[in-house]
């Protein structure tokens, strides 16, 4: 039995690879929407639309999904991104979409950032957060949350 193995693989093709159920966890934090191009013909990022980008992404979390065990968990780290001076919404149009297709919202972190990158834009906030998403194939299933006592506060 493997444990803690690193796969470095383009990730539909690294996911194929991998049998049914076969995974504890994933966790990612996928290229933001028109922020980067990484020169790569499959890349995830380059698409014209938010629309295509999240249906893109999402195509890959339904490979995730068939490697997941049906206990197991997805975390997704995901940013926003402004187009014409306005912002996209990518983290929500991305947490409905996973809910359509069959996904749990187990739970919602807000990570703060308390010195984010400086943005030249002068009519608007510095964004300071991200969201992550904690997913669930199905939420009747047991998650033993093992770190709890780490995360309250006195």
């Amino acid at each position: 039995m493997k444990i803690n193995v690193i796969h470095n693989r383009e990730c539909l093709e690294g996911m194929y690879a991998l049998p049914e159920k076969s995974v504890d966890m994933c966790v990612t934090s996928p290229p933001y929407f028109n922020l980067r191009d990484y020169k790569s013909e499959k890349q995830i990022g380059t698409e014209k639309k938010a629309e295509q980008y999240i249906n893109n992404l999402c195509d890959i979390f339904d490979g995730v999904s068939r490697v997941l065990k049906d206990e197991g968990v997805c975390w997704v780290n995901i940013g926003d991104t402004y187009k014409n001076k306005c912002l996209l919404q990518i983290p929500s149009r991305f947490e409905i979409e996973m809910t359509k297709r069959g996904w749990a919202l187990r739970n919602e972190i807000i990570w703060s950032k308390p010195n984010p990158q400086p943005m030249s834009s002068k009519d608007r906030f510095w964004t300071s957060h991200e969201k992550m998403f904690m997913f669930v194939k199905n939420p009747k299933k047991y998650y033993k949350q093992t770190c709890k006592k780490s995360y309250r506060s006195n």
